[in-house]
C-alpha cells in the first residue's frame, strides 16, 4: 500500500482518564480473566459502520480497535471515503465481586497509538486517528457474567445492547464503562455467536447495507453503509440519519411482510427544518422537498434491504401522517402502503389535489 499524504507523527499517548493502580485486588473471589479468552467485547449501536472491539488477556491486559467508516466523506485524493481509527491498550485491575454475576474493576494505563486528528491516505481511503470510543472518562467498569438478570442492569448499559427484548438473563459477558455510560456486549469467538445467537459468520465483522435517497422525480442514489449483527429497520433509519444529517426518528413494528413506520414528533419530517447546519450534499431550501426526500428514502431503503412488500406510514403513536401543507397531498393515508412521491404527483387532479379514487388503489409506483 502506498501512503500518499501523512500529517503528524506516530506516538503513544497515555490518556488521563484511567487510574494508576497496578495490583489486582485480593478480594476478587477467585475470578480469573482467562475465562474471557474466547470472548471479544463489542461496543456499537449496530448502525453507521462504527464499532469498538476489545479482547481481554488472562492477566487483565486488553487491546482494542475503534473504527468508523464514512464512505460518503470522499474527495479527489480519497474517492473511497474516510475511516476514523484508533488502536489502544490498557489493563483491568482491582477486581472485586459486588453481587451475583457482577464484578467491579478499574481501568488503568489506557494508551492509544498516534495523535488524534492525524491523517493519511492509503489506496484511496483517508484514515484519521481518533480516540478509543467506549472508554470515555474510563475509570471504574462493571463486568456482568452470563446469568445476570437483565432487569437488574442499569438502563445506561442496556440502551446500548440490542437483542435483549425477549431475554430474562444475559447469555454473554457484558462490560460497562460507568464514567462514559457505555455498554459492551460480547460474542464467543469459538462458536461465532453474539448475544447467544449463532450466525453464519463472525458477527464482529462489518456487513454492508445499501441506503437509497431520492430528490423528487430524480433517480435514487445509493450509498453503502456498514452494520453489525442482524439488520433491522432501526439500524437503517439511524444510518440514514448519519448519512443525511436529518433525524429519521421512527418507531417500527413488523407484521408478516409489512413494516409499519410511525414517525416521531421530534423527527425532522414532522418537526420541520430548524436552524441546524445542513450537509452540503443534503441541503434543502423548503420543507416540501425535504419531506418527500425523507419519506421516499426510508421507503426504498426498507424495501430493498429487508424485502418488505409494504411500508405503512403513521405519526405520533399511530395517527394519520398529516401536514399543514405538502405539495401533491398533505395527508399520507395510513390504511394503504406508501407508494412513493411519484405516485402522488401523477394522481393529482387538475386542481393539484389527490382524490379519493386515486388513493383507493396505489398500484405499483416503485422505480
Amino acid at each position: 500500500m502506498k501512503k500518499i499524504f501523512v500529517i503528524g507523527i506516530a506516538v503513544l499517548l497515555v490518556l488521563s482518564g484511567c487510574t494508576a493502580k497496578t495490583d489486582v485486588a485480593a478480594d476478587n473471589d477467585g475470578f480469573d480473566f482467562s475465562v474471557l479468552s474466547d470472548w471479544e467485547f463489542m461496543f456499537s449501536s449496530g448502525a453507521g459502520g462504527w464499532a469498538t472491539l476489545v479482547k481481554i488477556a488472562p492477566d487483565g491486559t486488553f487491546s482494542g480497535n475503534f473504527h468508523d467508516s464514512e464512505m460518503g466523506m470522499a474527495g479527489d485524493d480519497y474517492p473511497d471515503g474516510t475511516v476514523y481509527v484508533c488502536n489502544f491498550t490498557g489493563k483491568f485491575t482491582s477486581v472485586k465481586k459486588i453481587g451475583d454475576y457482577e464484578y467491579s474493576m478499574v481501568c488503568e494505563n489506557l494508551t492509544q497509538e498516534g495523535i488524534e486528528g492525524e491523517e493519511e491516505i492509503i489506496d484511496g481511503i483517508k484514515y484519521i486517528t481518533s480516540t478509543p470510543y467506549g472508554f470515555d472518562d474510563a475509570g471504574e467498569f462493571r463486568l456482568y457474567l452470563p446469568g445476570k438478570e437483565i432487569s437488574k442492569l442499569p438502563s445506561e448499559y442496556t440502551d446500548w445492547i440490542y437483542g435483549l427484548e425477549e431475554s430474562k438473563v444475559l447469555d454473554f459477558y457484558g462490560l460497562y464503562n460507568i464514567g462514559g455510560e457505555q455498554g459492551f456486549s460480547s460474542y464467543n469467538m469459538e462458536s461465532d455467536s453474539i448475544n447467544g445467537e449463532i450466525n453464519d459468520g463472525d458477527s464482529s465483522t462489518a456487513q454492508t447495507a445499501v441506503l437509497y435517497t431520492q430528490y423528487g422525480d430524480s433517480e435514487f442514489k445509493t450509498y453503502e453503509t456498514e452494520y453489525y449483527g442482524e439488520l433491522t429497520p432501526d439500524i437503517l433509519a439511524e444510518s440514514l440519519s448519519e448519512l443525511t444529517g436529518l433525524d429519521f426518528f421512527v418507531d417500527f413494528t413488523e407484521n408478516d411482510n409489512a413494516i409499519y413506520a410511525d414517525w416521531s414528533p421530534d423527527s425532522t419530517l414532522v418537526a420541520n427544518l430548524d436552524d441546524r447546519e445542513q450537509k452540503e450534499e443534503f441541503f434543502f431550501f423548503d420543507a416540501d422537498s425535504m419531506r418527500w426526500f425523507m419519506m421516499d428514502s426510508l421507503w426504498m431503503t426498507l424495501k430493498e434491504n429487508l424485502g418488505a412488500e409494504d411500508i405503512y406510514y403513521t405519526m405520533d403513536g399511530g395517527q394519520e401522517l398529516e401536514f399543514e401543507y405538502l405539495y401533491a397531498t398533505n395527508i399520507i393515508p395510513s390504511d394503504f402502503p406508501y407508494p412513493g412521491y411519484m405516485f402522488f404527483k401523477a394522481h393529482m387532479d387538475n386542481k393539484g389535489e389527490l382524490t379519493d379514487e386515486d388513493i383507493s388503489d396505489p398500484g405499483d409506483s416503485a422505480p
